[in-house]
C-alpha cells in the first residue's frame, strides 16, 4: 500500500493479476467545504451520498458498489440518457465552488455532443466573470489543451465558450474574428472559417500544436483587412500579424516557450502552398524547420494547410486541396535537394578563413551564397562555391590583399562567431 494522498483520504494499493501487479487507487469517502476555490477542507464521511454530492455534473456523481448495483442519487443515468450535462445541485454553487467547471462543462458537452442543461448554462454565464480571480491561468491553460483534443469537434467547444463568456476573457482577439467577411471562395465569416478548419484539423490528428495553430491561423485577419477595387476583402500580411498576436495570446495563458514558438511557426507559414518564388518557399522552409533540423514541422504545416483548404466553398474546396497537395510534394522534393541552413553548404567559415576572407564578412557572403543556391545561379559544390565566395568578398574589399572596408557592428556580431550558423 502506497500513502499517494492521506490528505484525502488516498491510498494506492498494488493489485495481483495474471498480467502483473497493477496500481489501484482507494479513496474514502469525502466532503470538501470551499472557503475558497484552490484549498477546499476535506472531511470524511461515511455516505456515498455526500461524497457524490461534491462532484460537478450529475454524469460525473455515480457509482458502483461490489454486487454492481449502481448508486445515482442525482439521476446522471437518466442525463445521459437524454444527452445532457446538469450541475449537481445548485450549479451557482457548483460554479462558485470551482469556476474552471465552465470550462468543463463545455468540454463535456463538445465531446460527447450533449445538450446543457438551461439552469446549469444560466449559472454558468453569471459565474464566469469569477475565472480570472478565482482560478489559477495555468489550469485554464491545461483545460484548453483538453477541450480542443478531446472533443469531436473542437468548434463546439469554442461556441460555448464563446457564448458564455469564458473567450471574452482569456482569448478575446477570436472575437474579433465575428463579422469578418471573406473573400466568395469562403463559406463564412473569419471566425466561421476559423471554426472550420479546427474541425478538419480534429479529425486528421490530435497533435496539441497544430490544433492551436488552426485556431489562431486567421487571428491576424481583423487587424489587416483591406479591399480591393472590386470591393473583395484582402488581409496581407496577415501570417506574420498572426504569429505575433499568437505568441501574446499563448504567453498570457502561460504555455511553454516551445509550443508557444511551434505554434507561432505554423501560424507564420500557413500560407506557404499559396507561393510561386521557389526561393520565398525554400526561405520559409528553412525557418519552418530551423534549417531542416525539423523535418516533423513540414508534416504539421501540411496537416493545417489541408484542414484550412477543405474550410472553403466546396466548389473551391477540392480545387485548393489539390493544388497543395502537389505544392507540398514539391516542397518535399526541394527539401531533399536544396541546402535549408548555410551549415549544409559545401563550404564553411572555415575555408573561407584559410582562404583570407576577412572574418567579419563571412558571415554575410555565406547568407549570400545560400541565396544564390536557392535561385539556381549556383550550385551546392565547394569548387563553385568557393570561386563565387572569393569573388564576393574581393568586390566587398574583404579579401587580403584586395583593400579594407569599414565594418558595421552587425557584421561584427555575425563574423567569426557566426559564419557556422
Amino acid at each position: 500500500m502506497i500513502p499517494t494522498g492521506l490528505d484525502f483520504g488516498t491510498v494506492t494499493i498494488m493489485m495481483p493479476t495474471e498480467k502483473g501487479t497493477i496500481p489501484v487507487e482507494h479513496t474514502t469517502f469525502r466532503r470538501e467545504l470551499y472557503k475558497d476555490d484552490r484549498h477546499p477542507e476535506v472531511t470524511f464521511t461515511k455516505s456515498i451520498e455526500e461524497d457524490l454530492m461534491r462532484r460537478d455534473f450529475t454524469i460525473n456523481a455515480m457509482a458502483m458498489d461490489s454486487r454492481g448495483n449502481i448508486i445515482d442519487p442525482y439521476g446522471g443515468l437518466e442525463d445521459i440518457k437524454k444527452g445532457i450535462i446538469r450541475a449537481v445541485g445548485d450549479p451557482q454553487e457548483r460554479f462558485r465552488e470551482d469556476p474552471l467547471r465552465i470550462m468543463r462543462m463545455a468540454r463535456f458537452a463538445s465531446r460527447y455532443d450533449f445538450n446543457i442543461d438551461e439552469d446549469t448554462f444560466r449559472a454558468a454565464k453569471e459565474m464566469v466573470k469569477e475565472m480570472p480571480k478565482r482560478v489559477a491561468v495555468e489550469r485554464v491553460m491545461q483545460e484548453l489543451l483538453k477541450g480542443i483534443k478531446q472533443s469531436k469537434k473542437p468548434s463546439r467547444y469554442f461556441e460555448i465558450l464563446k457564448d458564455v463568456g469564458a473567450l471574452d476573457i482569456y482569448m478575446p482577439e477570436l472575437k474579433g474574428m465575428i463579422g469578418v467577411e471573406q473573400d466568395r471562395t469562403h463559406y463564412g465569416d473569419v471566425w466561421e472559417h476559423t471554426m472550420g478548419v479546427v474541425d478538419n484539423a480534429r479529425r486528421m490528428t490530435d497533435d496539441e500544436v497544430v490544433l492551436m495553430a488552426a485556431l489562431l491561423h486567421d487571428v491576424g485577419k481583423p487587424r489587416t483587412r483591406e479591399f480591393k477595387k472590386d470591393g473583395q476583402p484582402i488581409f496581407p500580411g496577415h501570417p506574420e500579424v498572426g504569429a505575433e498576436m499568437a505568441r501574446k495570446i499563448l504567453k498570457r495563458l502561460r504555455f511553454s516557450n516551445k509550443f508557444i514558438d511551434d505554434v507561432a511557426t505554423l501560424v507564420k507559414h500557413h500560407d506557404l502552398t499559396m507561393h510561386n518564388n521557389k526561393k520565398v518557399i525554400l526561405r520559409k522552409l528553412a525557418d519552418l524547420t530551423s534549417g531542416g533540423k525539423r523535418p516533423e514541422m513540414l508534416d504539421r504545416l501540411e496537416i493545417l494547410v489541408k484542414a484550412d483548404a477543405l474550410a472553403h466553398r466546396e466548389e473551391y474546396a477540392r480545387v485548393f486541396i489539390k493544388d497543395a497537395e502537389e505544392k507540398l510534394r514539391k516542397i518535399r522534393q526541394w527539401m531533399k535537394e536544396y541546402p535549408l541552413d548555410r551549415r549544409q553548404l559545401a563550404i564553411n567559415g572555415k575555408d573561407l578563413l584559410k582562404a583570407g576572407v576577412d572574418q567579419y564578412k563571412i558571415g554575410k557572403i555565406m547568407d549570400k551564397l545560400l541565396e544564390e543556391v536557392w535561385e539556381d545561379r549556383l550550385k551546392n559544390d565547394k569548387e563553385e562555391l568557393m570561386r563565387r565566395a572569393l569573388q564576393l568578398a574581393k568586390s566587398m574589399g574583404a579579401l587580403k590583399g584586395s583593400g579594407k572596408t569599414e565594418i558595421t557592428g552587425e557584421e561584427k556580431q555575425r563574423g567569426h562567431n557566426g559564419y557556422s550558423a
